[in-house]
């Protein structure tokens, strides 16, 4: 089943013009190799997919973990029914047209870009104790008031969300 959803998506990410390049143990790579790399326009880096219930081996967690320690994009998605869970911290839905599949390699860049870009957004927004409040796939940032909070920034792209907030106050 793991294979069927693996090949569905990354038939998803070539239909919007990404570069899926699979990654086979004992023929490519080492055992414990991220399944694919994936190269396109919001996302370029490693993806291992798992099944609801499929067992990450230690090598695969060292071998990402090795790849983010030197600055680049590596994550375990893992298809659950209400999506695909990333890294067991993030649940981003699952594409089911190419569009979709552009949309969720934006999320996916975004989200594991290297938490300094965003952390340092993050950061300078609330020293001036800005609220970040993100529903339904769309992030606001609102100023702080005595009265009434004024919105600041708001979109579906947090990244770019946050760096218009912080550079307009």
């Amino acid at each position: 089943m793991e294979c069927k959803k693996t090949r569905e998506i990354c038939n998803l990410f070539t239909a919007c013009n990404a570069r899926v390049y699979p990654i086979v143990a004992n023929n490519y790579a080492p055992p414990g190799w991220p399944d694919r790399i994936i190269i396109h326009n919001y996302y370029y880096g490693f993806i291992e997919f798992k099944d609801t219930k499929t067992r990450v081996q230690d090598n695969q967690k060292k071998i990402i973990a090795d790849i983010v320690e030197r600055g680049g994009l590596a994550c375990i998605a893992r298809f659950v029914p209400s999506g695909i869970e990333i890294d067991d911290k993030y649940l981003l839905h699952k594409p089911v047209s190419p569009q979709g599949a552009a949309q969720f390699l934006k999320e996916l860049g975004n989200l594991l870009r290297p938490p300094s870009h965003m952390e340092k957004l993050i950061d300078k927004l609330m020293a001036k104790n800005c609220m970040i409040r993100i529903k339904n796939g769309r992030t606001e940032v609102y100023s702080p008031a005595i009265e009434e909070c004024e919105l600041l920034s708001c979109g579906e792209d947090i990244f770019d969300v946050l760096k218009r907030a912080a550079r307009n106050y």
